[in-house]
């Protein structure tokens, strides 16, 4: 598995599939059986954010002519062997004579696996008669997939594809609405109006329109399936490409029989205050829990007692602090002294802006020779402006959120494409890990990666202070490639909120739950 597949405008994915596939139909057939069968398992496993799937799920497949309207065929096929009870209704905007011939194909499987189960309507020929209605009444589904237009979508919407999709997105009777490839009515510019997605489901290819800034009102959460279009050859990066389990493999192998604490990673970790104490403690144990072999905290005196109790696998420091609670300038000393044995070091989570506290950072920074992951109150553009030396390029992580991110970029704009991020990367000779939502985006000043793991279960706070942490663990075992270690962060925090949220749901947990799924992730 590689560890990102790259971004592509719709003529580029259109000339690649031309690339692989030519004029084969054996081989357009194969492809979009891997696509479906893709589609399908990931209905089902997204559907537990909401809860188990039904035992007879209520489907609506909203179908066009081409290719999307065979995947979404053949989702279903997949999803009936799941759940053979599964009721099926198909909305056929062409009519089943204007299905593309392996659409057509596609429809064939279905109609076999789903026999009575299924129901289907052509709205062109109920207009024609003089009749459009919306197909299916105010029926309620669980699950609604988009199959209608596919990459040669040129706007406008027009008859009945207006009225399907109007319809769709006014109805409050669907549980998840699903778009394949893209949302249909998706301008390469992200603009609307198109399907209202829940999940779009990038099919083989991730398609650009689907990252434009505007897109995310309709595209929703992005998952990309690979179906195997990269295994042998990657065409020129565009405009960035999106991280794959791939980026993880290196922790899921064992770990050498001579290893020991000192060669798991050394990682140092500096924050803490009487006012936002949890920030530190969090991201302490997301290290801990993400396999540093050697954890340093550094925290104000008067938290460390509690601290230590909390976590006793790490080492806690307790330093002079402020009269409010923060850092002292007095703790200078021991903090450079511990950053000395360290591999790398996280520094800001729960630091405050003291402005004591802020003398102190500015000072240890000035001689900073670490590895660095800098996070919340340690993202001020005159702290990284110490660290834009020689000696620091390209040896520090930047997590801002986009607040942050606007603070550091200098301008409210800055942030509305990936020119802006690339810049703040290069200036700063640093990593740049924006958080989401909808999704992250990493770069080095050159190279984007889009992280589209996690979601809305992520919108809690403490979530950025465990990212850090991780982060961090993983840039102490490496850290001669802080972009590894970014990359390999942000999918194992990622993918660890996503598996909460199909075992516990988006609303009524605790951040630190997500730890549990760290080691889950790696072994399934």
């Amino acid at each position: 598995m590689t560890d990102a597949s790259p971004v592509l405008t719709r003529a580029q994915s259109v000339e690649w599939e031309k690339r692989l596939l030519g004029d084969d139909p054996e081989r357009a057939w194969r492809a979009m059986n891997r696509a479906g069968s893709a589609l399908g398992s990931a209905l089902l496993e997204d559907y537990r954010e909401i809860g188990p799937p039904p035992k007879q799920p209520r489907l609506l497949i909203l179908a066009g002519k081409g290719h999307n309207a065979g995947d979404a065929f053949l989702a279903a096929v997949e999803l009936l062997r799941a759940r053979p009870g599964a009721q099926v209704g198909v909305c056929l905007a062409a009519g089943e004579r204007g299905l593309n011939p392996l659409a057509l194909r596609a429809w064939g499987c279905l109609l076999k696996a789903a026999g009575e189960n299924l129901r289907w309507r052509s709205p062109r020929a109920d207009r024609e008669a003089g009749e459009w209605t919306a197909p299916f009444g105010s029926e309620n589904w669980d699950i609604v997939v988009d199959g209608l237009l596919g990459m040669n979508f040129r706007p406008p919407l027009r008859p009945p594809h207006d009225g399907l999709l109007q319809w769709i997105n006014d109805h409050d009777g669907i549980r998840l609405r699903a778009a394949v490839d893209l949302p249909s009515g998706l301008t390469d510019e992200g603009n609307g109006p198109a399907f209202r997605a829940d999940f779009t489901y990038l099919t083989g290819i991730a398609k650009q329109p689907a990252f434009q800034p505007a897109a995310a009102e309709w595209t929703g959460r992005i998952r990309f399936l690979d179906i195997g279009f990269f295994d042998s050859e990657t065409p020129a990066e565009t405009e960035g490409a999106v991280l794959t389990g791939g980026v993880l493999d290196r922790l899921r192998g064992l770990r050498p029989a001579m290893a020991d604490k000192r060669h798991a990673g050394k990682l140092v970790l500096v924050g803490g205050s009487r006012r936002m104490p949890g920030a530190l403690l969090m991201s302490t144990l997301a290290a801990c829990r993400a396999g540093a072999g050697l954890v340093t905290a550094v925290a104000p005196e008067s938290v460390v007692p509690a601290f230590a109790a909390a976590v006793p696998e790490a080492m806690w420091i307790g330093c002079p602090e402020t009269p409010s609670g923060g850092l002292a300038l007095d703790s200078l000393g021991p903090v450079t002294e511990a950053l000395e044995a360290a591999g790398a070091a996280v520094i800001g989570p729960g630091l405050g802006r003291d402005p004591e506290t802020m003398a102190f950072l500015e000072e240890l920074l000035r001689t900073a020779d670490r590895p660095l992951v800098l996070d919340a109150d340690a993202l001020q553009p005159e702290l990284l402006r110490l660290l834009r030396t020689e000696r620091m390029r390209d040896r520090k992580i930047l997590t801002p959120h986009q607040g942050e991110y606007t603070r550091l970029a200098g301008s409210p704009f800055a942030g509305s494409g990936l020119e802006g991020l690339r810049r703040l990367a290069r200036e700063e000779g640093a990593v740049v890990l924006l958080k989401g939502p909808p999704y992250s985006r990493i770069s080095d000043g050159e190279r984007v990666r889009y992280g589209i793991d996690g979601g809305p279960v992520l919108a809690r706070g403490g979530s950025g202070d465990l990212l850090a942490g991780i982060i961090g663990a993983c840039l102490a075992s490496a850290p001669e490639d802080p972009w590894r270690a970014a990359l390999r962060g942000q999918v194992w925090h990622g993918r660890a909120a996503d598996r909460l949220a199909r075992h516990a749901g988006q609303t009524a947990i605790r951040s630190t739950e997500l730890l549990d799924h760290l080691g889950p992730v790696l072994r399934e």
